[in-house]
């Protein structure tokens, strides 16, 4: 995944002077399109390539992206959950049904970000800056409350909770036909109501 990340770095900052296509993937179906040129013997013209000053401002963002710390989080396929999406954090925080100040969304934001990118211990290191001294056991819970989500998630994407999940949605739609078929139990129709 690393050197997936990097291939993206490179393909942007290459030009028809100096391609840098090592990294990209070989082959028809390849997304590099200097690759699949190159194997069909065509030639290729760098069209879209970033300049190097923007692709300099930009290094330390796939630096960041290829980190180990955040790639471990990636490890046998697993993805984010659809829950822990940062729209959702933010929601969690400060709900779309409520008005609030700027000042206040911002804040909110702020610490759903913070939140979804490093979990939430990352409150102790915002009371520390803020000179908030902080107790045992308001860092216990924190952890607690990390290490729970986590192991919901890995629940959540667990083989066997997914087969038990798609068994249960099958059988609802299936009672919710029978219920519909049934014709003493119609709960819409014309003149029903």
């Amino acid at each position: 995944m690393k050197q997936a990340i990097w291939a993206i770095f490179f393909h942007k900052i290459s030009t028809d002077l100096n391609p840098q296509h090592g990294l990209c993937p070989l082959g028809d179906d390849s997304w590099c399109g200097y690759n699949r040129s190159k194997l069909k013997g065509d030639t290729y013209k760098h069209k879209h390539n970033l300049p190097i000053a923007i692709m300099h401002c930009l290094k330390k963002v796939f630096r960041d992206l290829s980190s180990p710390e955040l790639l471990s989080r990636c490890l046998h396929g697993k993805t984010q959950n659809s829950n822990e999406s940062l729209n959702s954090v933010i929601w969690s925080i400060i709900p779309k049904t409520i008005f609030v100040q700027l000042r206040t969304l911002k804040t909110g934001v702020y610490e759903s970000i913070s939140i979804y990118n490093q979990c939430l211990i990352t409150k102790l290191k915002v009371l520390d800056l803020l000179n908030i001294q902080f107790g045992f056991y308001t860092c216990r819970a924190l952890q607690e409350a990390d290490h729970a989500r986590i192991r919901k998630a890995e629940k959540a994407i667990s083989r066997r909770t997914k087969e038990a999940r798609i068994k249960n949605r099958q059988l609802k739609y299936r009672q919710e036909d029978d219920l519909a078929d049934d014709p003493s139990n119609q709960s819409y129709g014309s003149g029903v109501y």
